[in-house]
């Protein structure tokens, strides 16, 4: 999905589906949403990245506990427009302390908008 978001067009479409999201956080879970039409992009790119087929793809993240994809901060989601200056972060226990932050534009440390 890192790879994925670094398409301009599916950043859009990221953009677009988050803010439609009827969730409070604005956030996708990734098996539900990725079927949605406003996530296709992101579904097709993050297929694409792996050699994946859509459905070889949905079917792997169907088999992973539910995966949210969201901008945590309310600062962070009324500022972002789709810029490729991300940063994409993984959160295996929620109890946890520490993420798993992946970048290729950030450096550790900078804001990512």
């Amino acid at each position: 999905m890192a790879s994925a978001m670094g398409s301009a067009e599916v950043r859009s479409s990221v953009l677009e589906a988050m803010r439609a999201s009827s969730r409070v956080d604005h956030s996708l879970i990734l098996g539900a949403d990725l079927t949605e039409a406003r996530a296709r992009d992101l579904l097709e790119a993050s297929a694409n990245a792996l050699n994946l087929s859509a459905v070889q793809f949905l079917s792997m993240v169907h088999g992973l506990p539910e995966l949210e994809f969201v901008v945590p901060f309310a600062e962070h989601r009324l500022v972002w427009t789709g810029t490729p200056r991300i940063a994409l972060g993984a959160l295996w226990d929620s109890d946890s302390t520490e993420i798993i932050v992946l970048s290729r534009q950030a450096r550790l440390g900078e804001s990512a908008m």
